[in-house]
């Protein structure tokens, strides 16, 4: 199912060059749009990028400040979709990710279908708030 008022726009942090091109080409034919980031990005850049959903793998963010970047877009961006995608991770991280504000968290690796589906629900329970 599809989320009914148009294509999403999708930001990606993740390095992971076979899992960005495999979804990007995904994206694409879905026709959402897409930006990849090296990187944490100031949460006004976010804003400014007018996107739906996040979907960021803590591994590349700064192991001091991956949780603090977390909570920081959550609380700055509530209207946002924020899933964690990400390798080797414990209970308890993925019960702080939760309650620092992911919506939903994904394990790498995954099928970027997986991760479009988990997009669309989490945008279309934001939409309805």
């Amino acid at each position: 199912m599809s989320v009914p008022t148009g294509a999403l726009r999708v930001a990606v942090i993740d390095r992971d060059p076979s899992f960005l091109q495999v979804l990007g080409k995904r994206l694409d034919a879905a026709g959402w749009q897409h930006r990849v980031l090296n990187g944490a990005v100031p949460a006004d850049e976010l804003v400014a990028m007018k996107i739906n959903a996040l979907v960021v793998d803590l591994t590349v963010l700064p192991p001091d400040d991956s949780w603090s970047f977390l909570e920081r877009v959550a609380g700055l961006m509530p209207g946002l979709g924020v899933i964690v995608c990400t390798t080797d991770s414990t209970v308890a991280q993925r019960v702080r990710g939760l309650r620092l504000g992911a919506d939903d968290w994904v394990a790498k690796p995954c099928h970027p279908e997986e991760v479009m589906a988990r997009s669309e629900a989490v945008v279309r329970r934001r939409r309805r708030v």
